[in-house]
């Protein structure tokens, strides 16, 4: 009763799962995260039926997932000042290096 069948849908006899040794710790986080998100729902529709406004104040898929945006903030603007040093970088060298004036190929016109 505490194994994890995965079926490959590539190769339906190779069992993805047999390897998995927290059967028991999964089962158990997705009990939780159930009541989660089942209690979510009932606080949700209370507010609704009291004629509350929830716009932008409830998330039903934050015990879920939790605050994924807050976490990756900052390797997001990490990001953002990498870029603006790369392009600041190419710039500057694009500047430095010295023009090569525009090769001219002529063509003759074969009638």
């Amino acid at each position: 009763p505490y194994l994890l069948c995965l079926e490959d849908p590539a190769k339906p006899d190779n069992d993805l799962g047999a390897r998995v040794t927290a059967i028991r710790h999964i089962l158990a986080t997705i009990q939780a995260l159930h009541g989660d998100l089942k209690a979510s729902m009932e606080d949700y529709d209370a507010a609704r039926t009291q004629g509350q406004s929830l716009e932008g104040e409830v998330s039903l898929l934050l015990p879920l997932v939790g605050r994924c945006h807050e976490v990756y903030a900052e390797r997001r603007a990490k990001l953002v000042a990498y870029e603006a040093k790369t392009q600041e970088s190419d710039l500057i060298s694009m500047l430095r290096s010295p023009k090569l004036p525009a090769k001219k190929t002529f063509r003759k016109n074969v009638v």
